[in-house]
């Protein structure tokens, strides 16, 4: 218990010689991590099985894992690989419920690319949203396009209940 790092590469040796991926081990494996304050590595190897598994076909595994991932660090680029697993395995609404974590993300240019991409998505998932408008919004003043962004947070608050949990 001592030797963290051995343990994982020892526990990664074994997994990486398996031909299916055993999730519930996966899953002890990044409790292990967690428990002995190595959450950067715990969000990596997340990411790198949630990865593997959705190459494979499967889907719920890997949102499961992505969620961890999430779970310990949040970040656009894994928002946006958890949305796309999302939508292959067809949980449209989770995904547009992921994606509008991205109005979050708009600082730098990388990020407002996945949340541009990501918006389009979303926008025709649910158009009637007003968290999706707003998103559209934000995106909008993010590129310095100032009356697009007034038309969309216009009609956001148009489409928006008053008692909108979010907003009070």
């Amino acid at each position: 218990s001592g030797d963290v790092p051995g343990t994982a590469k020892y526990i990664r040796a074994i997994l990486g010689r398996k031909d299916t991926i055993d999730l519930s081990l996966i899953r002890r494996y990044l409790e292990f991590l967690k428990k002995y304050k190595r959450p950067r590595l715990a969000f990596a190897e997340a990411r790198r099985f949630a990865a593997q598994l959705l190459a494979k076909g499967e889907a719920d595994p890997a949102i499961e894992l992505y969620e961890v991932a999430i779970g310990i660090e949040r970040n656009s680029e894994t928002i946006d690989r958890l949305f796309y697993a999302l939508l292959r395995a067809n949980k449209r609404k989770r995904a547009v419920e992921v994606g509008l974590l991205l109005r979050d993300y708009l600082g730098s240019d990388a990020e407002l690319s996945v949340a541009v991409r990501v918006s389009k998505n979303i926008s025709e998932l649910d158009p009637k949203n007003p968290e999706v408008l707003e998103l559209e919004g934000l995106i909008f003043m993010r590129q310095e396009r100032n009356e697009e962004a007034i038309v969309c947070f216009d009609q956001a608050l148009g489409r928006s209940e008053p008692e909108d949990a979010r907003r009070s």
